[in-house]
């Protein structure tokens, strides 16, 4: 059984080929401070409906809200050379840029990115 840290949890998700329903389950799980264990996906059953926070951007959007309320944000599609990610968010403060998250696979996961680099530095 492993805490689940942000360190951890970007590191994991900023490899992930795609979205997936273990990486939700392990994002709820950072959510509420509760420990992983590689089971837990197996025996989750729901008090409440897991959102789909690595697919949906809506979910992703709502986490962010939740657990950095008051950020505006920005995200996007597109590349502007062949080698980035297809997908770009950023956390800011005002106009400060607070941290940046890209991914190739969704914006969900591009936006949990930043999220999460903001959250390991404590800001």
């Amino acid at each position: 059984m492993n805490a689940v840290g942000s360190d951890s949890l970007f590191a994991e998700l900023f490899v992930a080929a795609a979205p997936g329903r273990a990486l939700d389950l392990k994002v709820f799980a950072w959510r509420h401070g509760r420990p992983w264990r590689q089971s837990s996906f197996e025996q989750y059953e729901p008090s409440e409906p897991l959102p789909a926070y690595t697919a949906d951007l809506q979910a992703a959007l709502d986490l962010v809200e939740a657990v950095r309320p008051g950020l505006n944000w920005i995200v996007a599609r597109g590349r502007a050379t062949a080698l980035e990610p297809l997908y770009g968010a950023v956390l800011l403060r005002g106009q400060e840029t607070l941290a940046t998250g890209e991914h190739e696979a969704s914006a969900a996961l591009a936006l949990l990115c930043a999220m999460l680099k903001l959250n390991g530095r404590g800001l």
